[in-house]
This record gives C-alpha cells, sequence and structure tokens, in this order.
C-alpha cells in the first residue's frame, strides 16, 4: 500500500470519500480514484476517521441509510465540493434555507459553515431567515430564488420576506472570502488550538481579500427582476449550487411527518439561541411584568421590570440602569465576581426550561404532546407538556406543569405557559406565560438604543 503522502492525487480523491462511503461510489468516482483511494494509506486513515465522524452523529448520518441520512450525505457532498475553493456570500446564500432544517444539521466544518462562522453577514442573513419562521415549501422556494433558477412570485411585495430578500441581494460584494483547507493530520495537531483548528479536525480556514466581479452584480440584478416579475428568463447558475437546488426540492417534498420531539432536544434549541427577547406576563395583566432582551453575541444581558430599566454589557465591563419614565442613567463598573454571574445568566437556559440541565428532570417526568383537538394554535407549531410533581418544604405534593408551544422548524418555543396544582385542588391554575421572539444582532443593537442607554 502507498504511504500516506499528501500529494494532488490525495487533494483530488477528498472530493470522493462521501461517495466511497455512502456506497455511492460504483460509476460515480473516476476509476483512477478509487484506485489511488484503496492502495493509498493516507486516504484509508481519512476515510476510515470520517466514517468515525458520521457515525457519531448517530443512525441518521451513517452511509447507506435511508430518509434524511441519505439527504444529509448528499448535502455533504455539495458542502465539500468547495475544499480549496473560494467560499463568497454568494456561494453561502442558496445553502442558507437547508441550515434552517433541524433534520439536516450538519455537525462537521465544512467550507459553507466555516465560512457562516468567519462571517458576520452571512451569520445575520441566517438568524434572518429563520427568524421568519416559513414552511418546508417556503424555505424550499427561497432556496430557488437565491440561487437564481426560480421567480419570486410568491415573495408578496411589502411583506417582511421580500425586505429580507431584497436587502441581501441587494448587496453588490461579500463581507469577506474563505478558502477550507484540508490539511496532513500530523500538521494540524501540531498547530496550536486556536481557531484555525477545528476541535481536532485536520482543517484550515483562510480568509482572503474579495474580487468584486462582473457576476456578483449581475447576479444581484438578475434576483432582484425575477421578485419585481412573475415573466423570466432561466439565469444560469453553477452545477453545484443547481444541484442544491434540485437536493432541497428533492428532500423539502419527500421528508415525512417530523416526529415529537424530546425534551431533550428542546434544550438543544434554547442552548443554541444567539438574540432573543422574553416577555413574562401574570395572568389578567396585558402589559408584561417583565421583559428581557439577551444577546449571546454581544454579552449583553437587559431587562425591564418594576419601573426599572438595567443593562448588563459583559464586554464594556459595566451595568446602566434608568426609571423607564426617564431621567439621566446611572453607570457602575462591573466586578470580575459580577462579570461571571451574568456570563453564567447569558449561557443558561434563559428560564425557557424550568431546570437548568435537562439531566435534571425528574425521573418520573412526563413528556406529553399535546393534540390538536385539546386547543388551537398556529400552523407549524406543536405543543408540549412536561409534568411532574414538585415536593415543597413543607412536604406536601404539588403538580408542576409547563405546556410549550414550539416551532417545529427551529424547536424553539414561541410561547410557555407554566402552571401549578396544589393539594386539594382539582385543576392546574395558571402562573405565568412567557413569549418568545428571535431577534437578529441588528433588532437586539436597536432595541438597547431604544432604551437610550
Amino acid at each position: 500500500m502507498k504511504t500516506g503522502n499528501l500529494n494532488s492525487s490525495c487533494r483530488d480523491a477528498e472530493l470522493y470519500y462521501y461517495e466511497m462511503l455512502s456506497g455511492e461510489g460504483a460509476g460515480s468516482v473516476p476509476a483512477g480514484v478509487e484506485d489511488h483511494i484503496r492502495r493509498c494509506s493516507r486516504c484509508q486513515e481519512e476515510l476510515g476517521r470520517l466514517e468515525g465522524v458520521l457515525s457519531e452523529d448517530g443512525s441518521r448520518l451513517k452511509p447507506g441509510g435511508v430518509g434524511a441520512s441519505t439527504n444529509i450525505v448528499g448535502l455533504l457532498k455539495l458542502h465539500l465540493a468547495y475544499i480549496g475553493k473560494r467560499v463568497s456570500c454568494e456561494t453561502v446564500r442558496p445553502f442558507l434555507a437547508s441550515l434552517c432544517i433541524p433534520e439536516l444539521e450538519i455537525r462537521i466544518p465544512t467550507p459553507i459553515t466555516a465560512h457562516l462562522q468567519r462571517c458576520r453577514r452571512c451569520s445575520e442573513d441566517l438568524e434572518r431567515i429563520r427568524g421568519l419562521n416559513l414552511d418546508v415549501e417556503g424555505l424550499r422556494h427561497l432556496c430557488e430564488v437565491f440561487a437564481g433558477v426560480r421567480s419570486g412570485e410568491k415573495i408578496s411585495e411589502g411583506d417582511e420576506l421580500e425586505d429580507v430578500v431584497r436587502e441581501i441581494v441587494d448587496r453588490e460584494e461579500p463581507e469577506i472570502v474563505t478558502i477550507y483547507h484540508m490539511e496532513e493530520p500530523a500538521k494540524a495537531e501540531g498547530e496550536s488550538k486556536g481557531d484555525e483548528v477545528y476541535g481536532g479536525y485536520p482543517i484550515r480556514v483562510e480568509v482572503v481579500e474579495p474580487e468584486v466581479a462582473a457576476s456578483w452584480i449581475n447576479f444581484g440584478e438578475a434576483v432582484r427582476q425575477r421578485i419585481s416579475r412573475v415573466s423570466w428568463r432561466p439565469y444560469v447558475r453553477a452545477a453545484a449550487v443547481i444541484a442544491a437546488v434540485a437536493l432541497m426540492a428533492t428532500v423539502m417534498l419527500n421528508t415525512p411527518a417530523a416526529k415529537a420531539l424530546t425534551i431533550g432536544e428542546i434544550y438543544d434549541a434554547v442552548a443554541k439561541i444567539r438574540n432573543v427577547y422574553i416577555a413574562k406576563y401574570v395572568p389578567g395583566k396585558e402589559e408584561p411584568a417583565q421583559e428581557l432582551w439577551v444577546s449571546r453575541t454581544l454579552s449583553i444581558y437587559m431587562t425591564k421590570a418594576a419601573g426599572e430599566l438595567v443593562l448588563w454589557d459583559i464586554r464594556d465591563g459595566a451595568r446602566k440602569s434608568r426609571a423607564t419614565s426617564g431621567g439621566r442613567s446611572e453607570t457602575t463598573r462591573l466586578t470580575d465576581d459580577v462579570i461571571a454571574d451574568m456570563e453564567g445568566k447569558i449561557g443558561d437556559s434563559l428560564g425557557l426550561v424550568p431546570f437548568y440541565d435537562v439531566s435534571e428532570v425528574p425521573k418520573g417526568a412526563e413528556w406529553v404532546r399535546v393534540s390538536g383537538d385539546e386547543l388551537e394554535f398556529a400552523a407549524g407549531t406543536e405543543v408540549y407538556d412536561l409534568r411532574w410533581a414538585a415536593e415543597p418544604a413543607d412536604e406536601r405534593i404539588v403538580l408542576k406543569k409547563w405546556r410549550f408551544f414550539v416551532d417545529g422548524g427551529t424547536r424553539i418555543p414561541e410561547r410557555i405557559e407554566v402552571y401549578t396544582q396544589l393539594p386539594f385542588e382539582e385543576v392546574y391554575g395558571l402562573e405565568m406565560v412567557m413569549t418568545v421572539k428571535l431577534l437578529t444582532e441588528g433588532e437586539m443593537e436597536e432595541a438597547v438604543k431604544a432604551s437610550s442607554f
């Protein structure tokens, strides 16, 4: 067997690792490449390592599987087609819709996800699209519009979706361009543990100067024309992007109805929230008893309650407060202990789940999906009850129930109702209602600005 030196043949072979693992090698992998992979010790080592990474993510990612697993492997192939190539915001754009689908979550770094990690603009675009709460058909359509192979006839003039699409395609140049390089494992292990090495993966991401090309500007104009009129001529894109659109259409139209979510999946979704607004209401009151703005990307925690606005700006190391009725704000410097405490609050569950960690959910707790016959809720929303018995200090058994109205796509609760049933009572009593709205970084900054801090 050949020794594992990284040469041009190995680099060419990297693009076909997924075909080999998924059993799609017959007829799709060039004979010379397949022969090289089978004879090269380095390629065999990398193939085995990649297979191990995929198997860590469960059966839905195992090659040769069915349903979502096959679609994820196909999507990964499209992502990895950009190894060693320039990835701009335009490259990433057609993939944004697929990244909003939990069933297609990719948990290893790819050229596309690596660009998102480095590019503030693309990351915000992804959050804005998630915030639109589009259904499967809407995401598929948006993917095709961004790829320039379908018109925007379903995008109504003046609605939020139109504003988002126009803002994204109106840009005439990328913010950054990245290149995703595969390194030899020994070299990657020798690197410092900075952000250039992705958790032990032999990967290096290079940021290069953007090149403002005519094709970039023309693409934006082409999509703008499709939004403004139904009649349009096909706009041809790169083969890989067209393939991405075809895959999205297949996945979204053939994905079976989602099975019930677990409480663990709710915890996972809450942990991934980046910017959020939470309002807490008590029964019988129209105005929220407390409002909370949290940004994990900006390290900001702001509350409004009892006639007072308080802003903890962790990066600035300051606490600012003022009365909601107006007046000057007061600023105090934060101690290291307070900063650590606030960082913990920003990083925890934000009060959107009853226990700090899913492992703390009582063993006897019930997690029940609530059917539509019991109450009314919007399409695309799933409702679940978490019920358990609590034992207060006086040893009386108190029954607790948290009802979650969950977005079926993001898995993030949009509304949470908190109930308690005291001893000798026959029904649960509503104690509090929380509403949740995801924000972009820009919206978070506007909220702080509007508070006059």
